[in-house]
């Protein structure tokens, strides 16, 4: 089956969390204590009530919780697994975008270059590709397995693992996805370098979730 037919067919699980996405931190302040979330949610009326600051606070936690060496792959998946989650499949591939992740200057300096090395058009990258199985979709126990897996992506990253990007899939028992999202990698070393907040990366990562 198609992922993203199978992603539509799983309904909207994680609706709250698209409700989420477009919090920073300073707009937390203002947030309203019981956050809109999108009708038809599976989310039973006790959990859609969790307010803004709660489901930070627990991204927030997942993050820094990753204190342990995570220097590989086979190590980044004994983690998660440590950690509670039901991984079903981590690897390293490789993924073509269209322009690269990272930001550029707008006025970057001048230099010559030979026209027979100019890459146009798209190119592959480095990156992680992740599957697990969340037993219950509910918001706080998604946004939990969030935050682990974004603390151990920056903690795999800072062991300088050669990555550009984590895409995620969180599959329901039936192994059926229902939701998805990415972790970029200077996401990641700027909050391993301190330039952005923990609570700032998981921010950054809750505006990538999709249920389509």
């Amino acid at each position: 089956m198609d992922r993203r037919d199978a992603l539509k067919q799983a309904g909207l699980a994680l609706g709250g969390l698209l409700a989420l996405s477009g919090c920073t931190e300073e707009a937390l302040e203002d947030a309203e204590a019981e956050p809109p979330f999108i009708e038809d949610s599976p989310l039973s009326p006790e959990e859609a009530d969790l307010p803004v600051d709660r489901t930070h606070a627990i991204i927030v936690e997942g993050i820094e919780a990753a204190d342990a060496e995570i220097e590989d792959v086979k190590s980044f998946e004994r983690y998660l697994v440590d950690q509670g989650l039901l991984v079903e499949e981590v690897l390293e591939t490789e993924s073509i975008i269209e322009a690269p992740l990272e930001e550029v200057d707008e006025e970057p300096e001048e230099e010559v270059i030979d026209e027979g090395d100019v890459e146009e058009g798209p190119v592959e990258v480095p990156i992680v590709e992740l599957e697990y199985v969340i037993e219950e979709q509910v918001e706080e126990g998604t946004v939990q397995t969030i935050g682990i897996v974004a603390g151990a992506y920056a903690a795999l990253l800072e062991a300088s693992h050669d990555s550009e990007l984590l895409e995620a899939n969180i599959l329901d028992p039936a192994d059926v996805p229902f939701g998805s999202y990415e972790i970029e990698g200077t996401w990641a070393e700027e909050y391993t370098t301190g330039e952005i907040s923990a609570a700032e990366y998981g921010d950054k990562v809750l505006t990538t979730v999709e249920t389509d």
